[in-house]
This record gives structure tokens, C-alpha cells and sequence, in this order.
């Protein structure tokens, strides 16, 4: 787990302090008032799209409820392997090496070498190699891996590095390149990362079809192309034929936490980082794994075989989404990283109280002050945060992430809900991308 350090260098509004001390009395609020409405754990509404790039591999746009904007184009190629970096059995001996994944960030209005895209895209590139380091940690997952994904049409857990495994001297190299359409009105890590989370789930690498150690040739068929992150077809939420008992890789997640006082606020809005005491970025993967939670419903198995004889696609599907309830998703979140990040509050104007003044009717001095300002901070004035955070607030942040139900879970399943492995081009909605998904495995 990495820690590290970091300034907001983004635009934000400039509040009087008096702006700011009502709108850190209002955050502080059992429950928080935000600016926009939104409840603590609520996230700014967002609208996305998939593929929307040719000529590439997987991509993806997302636009939030503020007007920012990103498009996330993923291109991937092969290139050699260094000299000794893979053993004879074809084992990363990196597990994950960094330059696998290249990650660039165009941010309108800022140097390619200025500090914010910089930090953002090695961030975001941490977090996947992590992720894939991490899934290939364990001993029996990574001796398994490559027979299991064989087995079961890429479906097992497997890390990155060896999804991008051609042979000894080739591997993929992914280009992700992020474009940032609007220029920063927050800090614009969760739209960079929930967009790249998209894009990667929506990319597709071509099959191998040479063997061995042969110069790779693949398949011409962009249908055959195999997901970088393997994903449950209808047909594997179906007791009777699915196969995908091991579990599957999610690309990473980086989520942008902030804390007023004990109040913790997730996905953060520029007026509310004005008043932040403390900001984490904190990175998460997950795998799930999908399994039968009603194997002795002898009655749903006869269903599903009536179904197959009679070989009509309408009792079949009736059929399928009978079952289908019966499977469920058991969803594990990791830990990849904690980042703290300066907040912009830090270098705010301090407010200064009113001690109470003397003023003469005959005289036109200034009004001089009758006391002296306390040294220490004042209810109703706003004081910018000094110093760090305690131990106890960061506990706080990662329960209300990685708990049972919490953060980490609903913005997966807020994401798993884009059907990004739709078909390019399928008209009908769900029910008949449905009905060609069983035409299609049916025969």
C-alpha cells in the first residue's frame, strides 16, 4: 500500500471567509448540508458511453451533472519483451511491469508537464499495476491462472501481466490516453478514473492464433477478439451451462474522499475542497465470483431441459431467467493505495473576528479596536486547517469504502449496470440484445 503527497492544483472559486465559515458549519452538520444537495455518499449524476472511437481497441466517455467531460481511448500493441524479464514457464517475474502500460492525460490549459497531469496519470497507472500484481499474488491463483482461463474462456482471475502475455519475446503494450474535454472545475480524478474503469472494461484484444514461440499472428475476426477483462455472458448466469465459477478482475477504481470536522463526503465538488481538512485518494480493486445459491432446485433443472427439447427460444428464455435468479455475485474489494492530497484550504484567507470597536461622533479618526483578537480559532470565523489528521478519521474513510455495502460496492455496481458488453451497433434494448445473446449459444 503506497502513500504519498500531493497539491490540489486546480482552479477553485475564491470565497470570502465568511463564505467559507457558513460553508464549513454547513458540511460539519449531522447530516451535511452540501452545496448541490447531494447526501454524503451520493455521487454527482453522470452519463456515459462505450466504443464511441474507431480504430481502437475500447474506449469510453463520461460527462457529469457540472459540465466536465472525459473521453478515455485504449490502443493496444505488441511489443518485445526486454531480455530476461520472462522465465521459460512465461511467469512476469515483475508480475506487473510499469511499462506495459503507458498513460498519458491531456488536461485544456495545461502543460503535459505540469505537476497535476503528471501526478494523475502515475496514480491512475499505479493503480493498475498494483491491481495486477496483487491478483497474481497468490501462489495457487497465478498456477492456475493460464490453464483456468483456457479452460474457461478467460474467465478465471487472471492479472494484467499476463493477460498482455504473448510469449518470451512479445507481449501487448496498452496506450491509454485520456483527454480531459473541459478544462478542471474540481480536482478531476474520479471522472479520469471511473472513465478509464469503462474504457478498460470495453476493451478487446485480438486472439492469438500462432503457438509456442512463433512470431504472433492473430485472428482477423474482431467477433473472436477476447475481452481484456474477461466478463458473465447470460449464458453463465444459467446454472445448467455456466462455466464461471472462477473469479473474474475488475479494473481498479480511484475514489476522491474528503472529511469536515468527523463528516466524510465522497466525490467532493471545488467549493467544497475549499474547506476540506483532510483529502484521500484512495484506490480500490475488486473480483467477484458467481455461483449457484439453489443447486438442489431439482424443478428449475427440469425446466431448463423441457426448454432445450423443445428447442422454442421463448420457454428457453423464460426458462433462463428463471434461473437466473437463483445465481448470485459474491464481490471482493482490496485495498491498492491511500494518497493524501494537500487540500486548497490550506491556502484560504483566515477570517478575523469582530472584538467590538469605539467610535467618536466629534472625531473622524478610524475606529480603533478595544481588545485583542484571541489567538486561538473563534466559532463562526473561518480558520484554515494546520496540521495533520488523526489515525481515527482514516479508519472512518476506509470502513465507509470497503465495508459490507459500502462506497467501493455501489460505484462497482453502478458501473457493472453500464452494458458495455452490448454489441457495437445493437438496436432493441436489453431484451433483444437478450434474445440474440440465446440465439447465438443456442445452436
Amino acid at each position: 500500500m503506497a502513500t504519498t503527497t500531493t497539491t490540489a492544483s486546480t482552479s477553485y472559486p475564491l470565497l470570502s471567509p465568511a463564505e467559507l465559515a457558513y460553508l464549513h458549519t454547513s458540511l460539519s452538520r449531522t447530516p451535511p448540508i452540501r452545496p448541490d444537495g447531494r447526501r454524503a455518499r451520493q455521487f454527482r449524476p453522470l452519463a456515459t458511453e462505450w466504443n464511441l472511437l474507431p480504430a481502437t481497441n475500447g474506449s469510453a466517455r463520461v460527462c457529469f451533472s457540472d459540465g466536465s467531460e472525459a473521453v478515455v481511448g485504449v490502443k493496444a500493441e505488441v511489443a518485445p519483451s526486454a531480455a530476461g524479464m520472462i522465465d521459460d514457464g512465461g511467469v512476469d517475474r515483475a508480475q506487473a511491469d510499469d511499462s506495459w502500460v503507458t498513460l498519458s492525460i491531456d488536461i485544456p490549459g495545461v502543460r503535459e508537464d505540469d505537476g497535476l497531469p503528471v501526478y494523475l496519470a502515475a496514480m491512475l497507472t499505479e493503480a493498475l499495476v498494483v491491481s495486477s500484481a496483487a491478483s497474481a499474488a497468490s501462489p495457487a491463483s497465478a498456477a492456475s491462472a493460464s490453464t483456468a482461463a483456457g479452460a474457461k474462456g478467460g474467465k478465471g482471475i487472471t492479472s494484467l501481466s499476463r493477460k498482455l502475455y504473448i510469449n518470451r519475446r512479445f507481449h501487448w503494450r496498452l496506450c491509454i490516453d485520456i483527454l480531459l474535454l473541459s478544462p478542471p472545475l474540481s480536482y478531476p480524478l474520479p471522472l479520469l478514473s471511473l472513465t478509464t474503469h469503462l474504457a478498460l472494461l470495453a476493451t478487446r484484444i485480438p486472439r492469438l492464433v500462432s503457438e509456442g514461440e512463433e512470431d504472433p499472428v492473430f485472428d482477423d475476426d474482431w467477433e473472436a477478439a477476447e475481452w481484456l477483462y474477461p466478463r458473465w455472458s447470460p449464458r453463465d448466469r444459467v446454472p445448467a451451462y455456466s462455466n464461471a465459477s472462477s473469479p473474474r478482475l475488475l479494473p481498479p477504481i480511484t475514489l476522491l474522499v474528503m472529511a469536515v470536522g468527523s463528516t466524510i463526503l465522497f466525490d467532493p465538488s471545488q467549493e467544497e475542497l475549499s474547506v476540506a481538512d483532510m483529502v484521500l485518494a484512495i484506490s480500490v480493486a475488486a473480483t467477484e465470483t458467481l455461483h449457484n445459491v439453489d443447486d438442489d432446485d431439482d424443478d428449475a433443472d427440469v425446466d431448463v431441459e423441457m426448454a432445450d427439447d423443445d428447442g422454442s427460444i421463448a420457454r428457453r428464455k423464460r426458462a433462463t431467467k428463471q434461473r437466473q435468479r437463483s445465481m448470485t455475485t459474491t464481490r471482493a474489494i482490496s485495498l491498492l493505495a491511500i494518497r493524501t492530497i494537500d487540500p486548497p484550504s490550506r491556502l484560504t484567507t483566515p477570517g478575523v473576528p469582530d472584538p467590538g470597536t469605539t467610535t467618536s461622533t466629534t472625531d473622524a479618526t478610524p475606529p480603533t479596536p478595544s481588545a485583542v483578537p484571541p489567538a486561538g480559532p473563534v466559532d463562526g470565523v473561518w480558520t484554515p486547517p494546520r496540521g495533520g489528521f488523526k489515525r481515527g478519521l482514516v479508519r472512518d474513510v476506509l470502513r465507509a469504502v470497503m465495508g459490507r455495502g459500502g462506497v467501493a460496492d455501489e460505484v462497482f455496481d453502478g458501473l457493472e449496470a453500464v452494458v458495455v458488453g452490448r454489441p457495437k451497433g445493437a438496436e432493441g434494448g436489453d431484451e433483444m440484445w437478450w434474445d440474440e445473446e440465446l440465439r447465438r449459444w443456442a445452436c
